[in-house]
């Protein structure tokens, strides 16, 4: 079929952050170039850069405080998962997904089962990429966990795509109005990918994020899952770099509220070659959810200090003390997750539960039921849940 008939035109999107070139198949196709290595910085942007590194470096000391490093990782991160997973149409929320890792039914499980995959996708990530960097073949596990049990075909769980993808109001490629890279060149610009985003570009590391992340976006080397595995680079990013000592930020919240703003700033870039749009949103959501983390920390800080303080003054024991921070690293709980966790008994357990948590108003019974009993953290969840 002649180019003629393609609503992306052959040399629509030529300048310095890529061109079109045609596919196998003679479609036209957006092949971004390399990312830049030096950039030019004006008054305006380097005042947003300075608040958003302030801000995240503000964050980072407040994790270093945290009583244990583990505290509130996964509050964090489930929230993360859910709000990216959305951005891209699920609709669970905290309390399906928990329900869900606790083995009882969500309201709807599919989407729970999809959040779910992107929280352990999160999790291995966070645990392999100071090892090893933010490589492809740790890109391609991450996608892989994150399609797990979903109905994509399996062969196209952690690789890279066999077909065009491309982005438009129909589900005609002759119809889109944009068409991502072209397959038979993904194992390349990964490749590339992988070199620019484990060495040192002399550049501001919130910078470097900010253009790995839309380049990701742009190659979509994925049939399916680009969006949510290329926001999660960005915490793996940030975290492989120091820039911050626990994974407490992620920029989904804001990119969810934003998200006409988010794929036009992104685009702008394929139109034009000019990164500095994108990077004062990139930056600006950078600092506003840093900002959000930072307050979110603190107010459960001060909540844990809260309880402790009334289960000390009511002569709990310090077992007590460790259920209670099991609910702040996972909000729902059931009594044996707890106690394979502490190495309780499930007796133990509910007795400190039931002596000690609930009479505090701490902690809720949620299932209804006898034998298999759900709680739940509500200010906890409140806190995290609310935007």
């Amino acid at each position: 079929m002649p180019t003629s008939n393609y609503a992306f035109k052959p040399g629509q999107y030529d300048n310095p952050a890529g061109t079109t070139k045609l596919n196998s198949k003679n479609q036209p196709t957006f092949y971004p170039k390399p990312l830049p290595k030096k950039l030019e910085f004006d008054q305006d942007l380097i005042v947003i850069l300075d608040r958003a590194t302030r801000k995240v470096s503000e964050l980072s000391g407040a994790a270093m405080l945290l009583p244990n490093p583990k505290l509130l990782i996964n509050p964090y991160m489930i929230k993360e998962a859910t709000d990216s997973s959305k951005i891209e149409g699920t609709q669970s929320d905290i309390s399906d997904v928990r329900k869900f890792q606790s083995g009882r039914e969500p309201k709807n499980r599919a989407d729970a089962q999809e959040v779910d995959n992107h929280f352990k996708a999160l999790i291995y990530g966070l645990e392999i990429v100071k090892k090893e960097g933010l490589t492809t073949h740790l890109i391609q596990e991450m996608h892989k966990i994150l399609l797990d049990g979903t109905d994509i075909p399996t062969p196209d769980r952690g690789a890279f795509k066999m077909v065009q993808n491309f982005h438009g109001p129909t589900h005609r490629i002759e119809d889109a109005d944009f068409i991502f890279a072209a397959p038979e060149l993904v194992d390349q610009l990964m490749q590339e990918f992988e070199q620019y985003a484990n060495r040192d570009q002399n550049m501001p590391l919130l910078v470097q994020a900010a253009l790995i992340h839309y380049q990701f976006e742009t190659i979509h080397p994925f049939t399916d899952g680009n969006g949510r595995i290329g926001r999660a680079l960005i915490p793996l990013f940030l975290v492989k770099n120091d820039v911050l000592s626990q994974p407490l930020l992620y920029v989904s919240p804001y990119l969810k509220k934003f998200k006409t703003e988010y794929e036009n700033r992104m685009m702008g870039v394929r139109q034009t070659g000019d990164f500095r749009p994108w990077l004062e949103f990139f930056l600006t959501a950078v600092e506003a959810q840093s900002e959000y983390s930072l307050t979110k920390t603190k107010k459960l800080l001060e909540l844990r200090q809260q309880y402790i303080t009334q289960l000390r003054k009511s002569k709990a024991s310090a077992t007590s003390e460790r259920i209670l921070d099991e609910f702040f690293q996972n909000i729902i709980c059931t009594i044996p997750e707890i106690s394979k966790k502490l190495g309780h008994g499930f007796q133990t357990v509910q007795r400190h539960i039931e002596r000690d948590l609930e009479p505090a108003g701490i902690v809720k019974e949620v299932s209804g039921m006898k034998k298999y009993r759900i709680y739940l953290a509500t200010e906890i969840l409140g806190i995290i849940q609310d935007d």
